[in-house]
């Protein structure tokens, strides 16, 4: 699809599902003035000769595990026996973009979440979802966060979609380590594991 979405983590096992949830999720929400209307995803694509894939193993500045590493690889040659051209890429991102994360987090996530869910009810929530609610209110910090963003967005688009490139893959994480069931470490190490948001990172 040349259409630049963006997706992240596993969703579905096969494309034809992934393509049916797409198509019920779709549509406008009334209550989100950012919503976008429906687009009904086809059944079949067209193969993929003729076009560019970007493949960045490490956004700039994160160290992916083995697993990770050949994983990623495997995507890429799949793509090529397909027909796409598969290039690696230098997206020139460095570790603020973490900080950009977690300040997006606190101020639109944070700042909903509160509005939305009574203190009485937090025990229910995970540690990491507490994290952003309990979490300092962000003020000046969201206008630094918001500049650095447009940066990094600046740059992305500069050396893919600019570039001539299609798409853009990357891991999505970098470890195999974190259990499935772990919300959010209350520890240094509550599983044997450095399984914290900055390890999965880095």
């Amino acid at each position: 699809n040349r259409d630049r979405y963006a997706t992240s983590g596993p969703m579905a096992r096969t494309v034809a599902d992934l393509v049916a949830f797409e198509n019920v999720l779709s549509g406008p929400l009334a209550s989100n003035i950012f919503s976008l209307p429906h687009l009904e995803l086809p059944d079949t694509f067209p193969g993929l000769e003729g076009v560019r894939v970007a493949a960045s193993f490490d956004l700039g500045y994160f160290a992916p595990d083995h697993e990770i590493v050949s994983a990623m690889e495997e995507a890429m040659a799949t793509l090529r026996y397909a027909g796409a051209a598969v290039e690696t890429v230098d997206i020139g991102w460095s570790s603020l973009a973490i900080e950009v994360a977690r300040t997006h987090f606190s101020f639109q996530a944070g700042n909903h979440l509160r509005a939305s869910i009574s203190p009485d009810r937090y025990d229910d929530l995970t540690p990491y979802v507490r994290e952003m609610i309990e979490g300092d209110e962000v003020t000046q910090q969201w206008s630094a966060s918001g500049q650095e963003a447009d940066r990094m967005f600046e740059e992305l688009q500069r050396r893919v979609f600019q570039s001539g490139f299609d798409a853009l893959i990357c891991p999505t994480l970098t470890t195999t380590e974190i259990p499935a069931d772990l919300g959010h470490p209350e520890s240094d190490d509550p599983s044997g594991l450095d399984a914290s948001p900055e390890r999965a990172m880095k």
